[in-house]
């Protein structure tokens, strides 16, 4: 199964491998996750449109960056009510379509990594499984990621900022004018032909691709107003021919295609075309060679049945971006290697903006679409921040991001510019929320600028007797939440500069507001520091802050370039002749002696480890490597320590705000995907070596006045046996 996707370009985002239906750059308000479920945030503007149709899919929440929507509803909505969900056992969820089961949902690691289609494996899929996330209010719901659901079902999935739009096989039917027999049920009857196709960013010329999972017969059409325009053989509208031709035929319309084989066609672009939209694209597909027929034609005469033949179709928005992207003719002689080095492009990256796969050549391809560059005027503007943080605060009834804006002397934008991590896109701030507090550089606040109210005291605490959660904010006549048992671990995120409450988040998942005096003392996660100057690595950091944006797989460190947060990291250590190791994060995080780490499941060496307290073994020091992980991503950061106001920051290049910014390193998402700090190039042998390396660096003068805390009381081992460094 492959994923079917649109592509819009956008300040706010890059091209991700894997997840390629853009997301909006936003993040939760979640601080902890664990398999007894998790919460996220919900999104209260945000609009799921279903075939031009508002869609009934309540709530949508945001949960580590995916949208999350309750997978039964999601499936009786997208489906028209012709699929019954059947959640079988806990740890598998069927989709049945006629009585029959079609799609099986793996819940539980147990129970398969990947979704059954048809009775067989999706093989090639990134799955995200089903999760039960809490809400507020107590509510606890099974969730689905809905590019996941959208992506299995062959539904067109176009994120904006203001809404979802959604695309059902149907819809597209309609759209080529075929006939209701032929419409009727074909989501359903698509299964097993769901291709992966995609479009290349906006250039002069535009490049469509079509992979099928089987061996059939395409067509692809252009919905350009009125009728629907082949773009395969030759055509009129364009006079472009398809990049793959077969035997050279001119009047060809329909091109035989296999995974091995996908279709490339080429069309003009003529730049924006009113607000965003300016294309839509259906593809035909036929297990039976018609001889070259036209499909819709063959379909609406009932040459074709049912369930010969496939419809699937993506809709591409565009805005203003960054990044400036050219055709490419491919020449004699060019390889992807040689192409992505001559426009200073990852590999990678120039394989998915062309819809190439590990394997494929350019053998047989004319066009590519590279990147060139970036807009200047954009990136100067970009660069632009007149503010600086001043602290934390305690959003109160009544307040929304324009008041809280005018009182810190900035406009509304800079306001949600600088909580981005707090704030998703286009959301209100809500009662109880955290914000930073801004002012312009290198002035006073205004007088009535709201003063910081919380302290930034991050650690992990037990409560010690049961007490209330309240939701919103810390007054006490704020909502019930849910309950926390005596002796349950909490995570403290802040406390009122009073000391009279603390926001908490759960093992489960749920933030709020607790008492302070029902809470053990914090065993802080500030971490000590060395008090030494910046660290080289961190001065050239600090020089792209804004400067470059986040592009997935980007390896451009320059002017107007583009980065991953890996990449980053590599290319700012190697500009200082520090050795570090190589992206992607995963194998950077086997790099290294921690230093830091924090308490729960972490992983190291493709496994999973336990760690079972917070503990600051070593005070941190500029320059060392962050590494945060979570279900479905992975992040590394430059450590920098105080800076600016913020306790324990860190430089990174990041999708959120798409470009190099400095953060909190242990702020409320941040900070509840953090696991753990390294130092150093050489490779870790393995967990328990790097427990006994900071069990004999931990200071004994530290230790005896309470400040760190044994992270567990190692197995004697085997000297012989014991790895080297």
């Amino acid at each position: 199964m492959i994923r079917l996707h649109s592509r819009r370009g956008s300040t706010r985002n890059g091209v991700r491998v894997g997840r390629l239906a853009a997301l909006a750059g936003v993040m939760l308000l979640s601080v902890w996750s664990s398999a007894a479920g998790a919460q996220g945030r919900v999104l209260e503007q945000r609009r799921i449109i279903l075939d031009d149709q508002p869609a009934a899919i309540k709530p949508l929440v945001l949960h580590l960056n995916d949208y999350m929507v309750p997978l039964g509803q999601a499936v009786r909505v997208l489906t028209g009510g012709k699929a019954q969900p059947d959640r079988d056992t806990a740890k598998l969820y069927t989709i049945r379509y006629e009585g029959k089961p079609v799609i099986q949902l793996p819940i539980d690691p147990s129970a398969g990594s990947l979704p059954i289609v048809n009775g067989r494996q999706a093989a090639g899929y990134a799955y995200s499984r089903p999760q039960w996330l809490e809400l507020p209010g107590g509510q606890r719901l099974l969730m689905v990621n809905l590019e996941t659901i959208t992506a299995l079902l062959g539904i067109t999935m176009d994120v904006d900022d203001a809404q979802i739009s959604l695309f059902t096989p149907e819809y597209w039917c309609r759209q080529l004018g075929l006939n209701p027999q032929a419409t009727e049920g074909r989501t359903f009857k698509n299964l097993g032909l769901i291709p992966e196709m995609g479009i290349s960013p906006p250039a002069k010329r535009l490049l469509i691709w079509l992979r099928p999972p089987a061996r059939v017969y395409a067509q692809i059409y252009k919905l350009s107003g009125g009728a629907p325009e082949p773009m395969l053989g030759w055509n009129d509208f364009v006079q472009t021919p398809v990049t793959q031709p077969r035997g050279g035929v001119e009047k060809e319309r329909v091109w035989e295609s296999a995974r091995d084989r996908p279709v490339r066609v080429q069309t003009q672009f003529y730049g924006l075309n009113g607000e965003k939209l300016y294309g839509s694209y259906v593809a035909v597909m036929s297990r039976r060679d018609t001889q070259y027929r036209n499909l819709i034609e063959a379909i609406n005469s009932g040459e074709l049945a049912p369930d010969e033949f496939a419809v699937v179709g993506l809709r591409q928005s565009v805005r203003d971006s960054l990044v400036l992207y050219e055709p490419y003719d491919v020449k004699p002689g060019d390889t992807v290697a040689s192409v992505a080095l001559r426009y200073r492009m990852a590999e990678g990256l120039l394989r998915t903006l062309n819809g190439l796969s590990r394997t494929d050549t350019l053998r047989g391809v004319q066009m590519l679409v590279v990147m060139t560059g970036f807009d200047e005027a954009r990136v100067r503007q970009a660069q632009q921040v007149n503010y600086e943080v001043v602290g934390m605060y305690e959003v109160q009834p009544g307040e929304n991001v324009e008041t809280l804006a005018q009182r810190c002397g900035v406009t509304a934008q800079e306001f949600r510019n600088a909580n981005a991590m707090a704030i998703p896109l286009n959301e209100p701030v809500r009662p109880g929320d955290l914000v930073w507090l801004i002012k312009p550089l290198n002035q006073p606040p205004p007088p009535t600028a709201p003063q910081p109210n919380i302290t930034g005291t991050y650690g992990i605490s037990t409560t010690n007797r049961t007490v209330t959660l309240r939701q919103n904010t810390s007054s006490p006549n704020a909502p019930a939440m849910t309950q926390v048992r005596s002796g349950e671990r909490v995570v403290v995120l802040g406390q009122t500069r009073n000391r009279q409450y603390a926001m908490v988040g759960t093992p489960s998942g749920v933030t709020g507001y607790v008492p302070s005096n029902t809470i053990s003392r914090p065993t802080l996660v500030n971490i000590p520091t060395t008090g030494q100057g910046m660290h080289p690595t961190v001065v050239e950091a600090l020089k792209w802050e804004r400067v470059v944006s986040y592009v997935w797989g980007g390896n451009r460190l320059e002017p107007g370039g583009g980065v991953d947060c890996s990449h980053f990291v590599a290319n700012v250590f190697a500009r200082v002749r520090e050795p570090v190791p190589s992206p992607p994060v995963r194998n950077m995080q086997n790099f290294g002696n921690i230093v830091h780490i924090k308490q729960g499941t972490y992983e190291r060496f493709g496994r999973q480890f336990e760690s079972p307290q917070t503990v600051a073994y070593l005070p941190l020091q500029s320059g060392d490597r962050v590494i945060f992980q979570s279900k479905s991503s992975y992040h590394t950061g430059i450590y920098i320590g105080n800076f600016r106001g913020m306790q324990h920051a860190l430089v990174h290049c990041n999708s959120t705000h798409n470009t190099v910014t400095v953060d909190p390193m242990l702020g409320r998402y941040l900070g509840g995907i953090y696991r753990y700090t390294v130092r150093g190039a050489n490779r870790a042998a393995d967990a328990m070596d790097d427990l006994q390396w900071l069990a004999g660096k931990v200071d004994a003068e530290m230790l005896a006045r309470g400040e760190l805390i044994p992270i567990l009381a190692l197995e004697p081992q085997d000297p012989k046996a014991r790895k080297t460094r």
